[in-house]
């Protein structure tokens, strides 16, 4: 197996570029290449809008943000609301990832905080129980 041609463009840095395609037949990428530079700043031009653009498409409404998750089914239902905005383009997936991390944590919390509850009933009424019997 052959190893890839890379650009023979030296850096800022000092090292060799190490984009491998769209070289010219000189061994330029569009970056390096002298003869292209006119396609290249269109190319940063385009870029640069369609990046703006998905920034200003991912802005959540505050308005539509669900209120602040108290119970397990608020959980469920945030996690429906996150997925949902994923797949319409309005939340960036790595957010979600953190967000969904957060609710897990959140689940993990109400989850023995209301087994911690069940417990303290629990012994209360064994120690009901244990009083009756004396």
């Amino acid at each position: 197996m052959t190893k890839a041609q890379r650009c023979k463009a030296i850096t800022r840095r000092g090292t060799r570029c190490e984009i491998t395609v769209s070289l010219s037949r000189e061994g330029f990428c569009l970056w390096h290449d002298p003869k292209r530079t006119e396609q290249a700043r269109t190319a940063r031009v385009r870029g640069g809008h369609e990046a703006k653009k998905v920034r200003k498409a991912r802005r959540l409404n505050p308005d539509t943000i669900p209120a602040e998750p108290q119970t397990l089914d608020d959980i469920i239902a945030w996690s429906a609301w996150i997925a949902r905005c994923v797949a319409l383009g309005s939340l960036h997936p790595k957010k979600a990832q953190a967000m969904s991390r957060s609710l897990a944590n959140m689940r993990t919390a109400l989850e023995r905080r209301d087994l911690a509850k069940e417990v303290e009933q629990l012994r209360a009424e064994i120690r009901t129980l244990r009083r009756g019997k004396s």
